[in-house]
């Protein structure tokens, strides 16, 4: 299924509040922010959307740079 205007909406919002709310964070706490918020947004519209999935592949990249940072240490 496509997206739709609606969808667009609610996504530009979930990012517009990212400005308001985090103007002094950093990017791993505004990126974090962001897919919580988008991962509530989606639930809120999927019945089935999978938040857990959601959340580890939208912080893959992270997630495995932490690791590599741990086993180097």
């Amino acid at each position: 299924m496509a997206m739709s205007k609606k969808d667009y909406e609610a996504i530009a919002k979930v990012v517009d509040e990212l400005y308001i709310n985090e103007k002094e964070q950093s990017i791993e706490v505004i990126t974090t922010q962001l897919a919580l918020n988008l991962a509530r947004y989606f639930e809120s519209t999927n019945e089935r959307f999978d938040t857990s999935k959601f959340l580890e592949a939208a912080q893959k990249t992270r997630l495995e740079n932490i690791e590599v940072k741990f086993a180097k240490n």
